[in-house]
């Protein structure tokens, strides 16, 4: 997946903060997209899965309102190619829907997750991120993606103290999923993708000031 050039100077920039489950990907996507409205900026704040049909059945699945694909399949690995399929349908149906119209009359854009959750999430080996990267290869390239990176004990922490519990927020499945996110990121990068890894252990204020240079290098913020 090499990164797809844009053609219209006057098109909005692309971000994309990612992490896992606690990382604070939510937050961090409000406060950039607060900070570039009070710089004047048109923004959209976004996310995936998305509120639209795809999404909405993706969700019903993470947050356990449908019986997990795994115990339909008996095969966990199953599940995550199953998965994989509609998490690239509703970011198609994402893009064409409210990104590139977004971005083509000028307004960046903030998306809390993109397809590197599904590169992380659903990869079950080094060999299976290569059909993930392929299957998203029309998708549109970030601009920008940040990637807050906490460990799983922390990560695990912060969601039990907030009464959290989705289908992928285990301590295995945490340690599982954040080597996959580095080798994903390692791969991407390799082809020329901007991603800027963030220590998601300090405070709020401080991932986010991190986030604002970085995003200042892009687009430019008064």
């Amino acid at each position: 997946m090499t990164p797809r050039k844009r053609t219209s100077p006057a098109s909005g920039k692309f971000i994309v903060v990612e992490g896992i489950d606690g990382a604070g990907t939510t937050t961090q996507s409000a406060l950039l997209r607060d900070a570039l409205e009070r710089a004047g900026a048109e923004c959209s704040l976004t996310r995936e899965p998305t509120g639209g049909p795809i999404g909405k059945l993706i969700r019903n699945f993470l947050e356990k309102k449908i019986d997990p694909l795994r115990d339909v399949y008996c095969d966990e690995k199953a599940e995550r190619d199953v998965l994989s399929l509609l998490f690239t349908a509703d970011r198609l149906d994402h893009l064409q829907r409210e990104i590139e119209p977004a971005l083509a009359i000028g307004r960046h854009v903030v998306s809390d997750r993109y397809y590197h959750s599904t590169f992380a999430y659903q990869m079950k080996s080094a060999s299976h991120l290569k059909w993930l990267v392929e299957m998203n290869s029309a998708a549109r390239t970030p601009d920008l993606t940040f990637f807050i990176d906490l460990p799983q004990a922390a990560a695990l922490e912060r969601m039990e103290s907030r009464g959290r519990k989705d289908l992928f927020e285990t301590s295995e499945q945490l340690r599982r999923i954040r080597a996959a996110y580095k080798l994903a990121i390692r791969e991407l990068s390799a082809r020329g993708h901007r991603i800027v890894v963030i220590n998601g252990r300090r405070s709020i204020d401080a991932i986010h000031s991190e986030m604002i240079v970085e995003t200042s290098r892009v687009i430019g913020l008064d």
